[in-house]
């Protein structure tokens, strides 16, 4: 090997340990264009799909361990991460296919056993799931993933005593409370006692809470097809700090929004259609300690029209796209469907695969897989959606069986209901009055449950390949076009709306 070629593979391996990911993708290009052995060029071409799985690109990831299996098939690397990258795709078949060939090449590929546990459990062959999990764990005992999974298959076997084991299991190796929904419930609860049967009866109750939060998750996923896009309409100031590349998309939280009565709405649903009064036991508007909110939200508007493509909404720029408190003089970004995550399974296996791939404890957690869309729900329109009206009946006992252990539990009433409180905060959110129904908003929502104590930060980062593919300037902008097309460069389309402003629609 030359020692350009050790110096760069010293560097790639710097930056996979680091988690730069773009960095670590272009030194394995670097790699590629000088190396001339199969295996190490192949190991190269795997190391780039490894990063693209990380950057949420899974045909990326694909395309780059097809060319490592081309150079060099007895490599099992390329074919468990190819494994992850098919298990984005929600392609199970495929996915155990590429582990079981991973397995055959090198059967103490741990990381193989782990991806095929999780195929397994959902698949729903839980027999299948805890062999592999348990030769995984065997294999490297700190395999959080694998703890997860098997997790999840005692969850859907309804052992929680087991469940609420594992998913302790998976935290006590790796920092990810901050972003996995159940090992946060775990942690949350395993301080009030250490009998497994009364962990078991405390994790059941919120283990239905969440799974009845996903639902409502699930049914309320935005798809975008080919096409498709959506928008968010912002200041000048805020466009001038996203055109440097290094400044990702931000997330706001929910206590830091402008309107004092964000999830306000979710409180009335739930009392006028389940009679439960979920405000006043579980958020107490009135106590001297302030809340704080798990929730990081992002606003985004579906382009319905080619017009809005070209123009923009304007109502929209009325109300957001304002630049020093004139209306209609900020800017829409545009943002591709590529950008954001195509499909939500129930079992939220982006958490999952990013394990290894979190921040410190105390710091809320850097989402590295795409975002997901959600449609907001407006209040007169839950009574014209069975499935929803269903999962909130659901959502309705299991608060009502949180609400019979804070009885039994009044020492630990206060965590039991701040966990109740951080686990709505998924959902409430996505409800909103009437007043905002022409907007027809979708949203991001990420949660970052566990920020060690302290108040949660105001923003927090999604990641970089979020990145909006055209700007409108709009109407009202004194602006010159050609200077932020300068600024923005090539890849990003600038134009300024002809939209008349004042016009209907207001």
């Amino acid at each position: 090997m030359s020692e350009d070629l050790e110096e760069l593979d010293q560097l790639g391996l710097l930056l996979f340990q680091n988690k730069k990911w773009d960095e670590a993708i272009e030194v394995c290009t670097e790699i590629i264009r000088l190396e001339n052995d199969p295996e190490r060029k192949a190991a190269a071409y795997t190391g780039r799909g490894i990063a693209y799985n990380f950057k949420g690109d899974p045909d990326r990831a694909i395309a780059n361990c097809d060319k490592a299996i081309e150079l060099y098939p007895q490599g099992s690397a390329a074919y468990s991460t190819r494994s992850v990258a098919y298990h984005a795709k929600k392609d199970y078949d495929r996915a155990l296919a590429d582990c079981d060939k991973a397995i055959a090449l090198n059967p103490q590929d741990a990381a193989a056993y782990g991806s095929r546990g999780l195929a397994y459990v959902i698949k729903g062959d839980y027999d299948r799931t805890f062999a592999d999990c348990d030769k995984a764990i065997a294999l490297n005992p700190q395999d959080a993933l694998a703890h997860c999974v098997r997790g999840f298959g005692y969850r859907a076997k309804c052992d929680y005593a087991s469940a609420f084991d594992n998913f302790l299991e998976a935290g006590n190796h790796n920092k990810i409370k901050s972003n996995n929904m159940w090992v946060y419930i775990a942690y949350s609860l395993a301080g009030i006692t250490s009998d497994r049967e009364k962990r078991a009866r405390l994790f059941e109750p919120y283990c239905k809470l969440a799974d009845a939060i996903q639902g409502i998750n699930a049914g309320l996923f935005c798809p975008l097809t080919d096409g498709d896009a959506v928008t968010h309409y912002t200041s000048l100031d805020v466009l001038r700090a996203l055109a440097k590349p290094d400044n990702p998309f931000r997330l706001h939280n929910a206590d830091s929004m402008d309107d004092s009565k964000e999830g306000q709405v979710f409180f009335e649903i739930m009392q006028e259609e389940t009679g439960i009064g979920v405000e006043g036991r579980f958020y107490k508007p009135d106590s001297e300690d302030p809340h704080s909110s798990p929730a990081y939200i992002g606003s985004f508007v579906k382009i319905e029209s080619q017009d809005e493509r070209e123009n923009g909404k304007l109502s929209m720029w009325c109300l957001y796209g304002k630049h020093d408190k004139e209306e209609a003089a900020g800017a829409c970004l545009i943002f591709n469907k590529d950008q954001f995550a195509q499909n939500v399974p129930l079992v939220k296996i982006g958490d999952m695969l990013r394990l290894e791939d979190v921040a410190q404890q105390g710091e809320p957690t850097r989402q590295n897989a795409p975002p997901a869309l959600y449609m907001v729900v407006y209040k007169s329109e839950i009574r014209e959606n069975p499935e929803l009206l269903k999962s909130l009946g659901e959502l309705a006992l299991s608060l009502k069986e949180i609400e019979g252990v804070i009885q039994h539990h009044e020492k630990h009433e206060e965590i039991l209901i701040k966990l109740g409180r951080e686990l709505l905060d998924g959902i409430r959110f996505l409800f909103k009055a009437d007043d905002f129904r022409k907007e027809q908003e979708v949203r991001v929502i990420q949660m970052s449950y566990d920020t060690g104590g302290e108040k949660p930060p105001k923003h927090l980062d999604i990641p970089g390949n979020v990145r909006f593919s055209e700007v409108i300037l709009g109407p009202r902008t004194t602006h010159d076009v050609s200077k932020w097309q300068h600024d923005l460069g090539d890849e990003i389309t600038v134009r300024k709306s002809e939209i008349k402003f004042g016009q209907a629609d207001q």
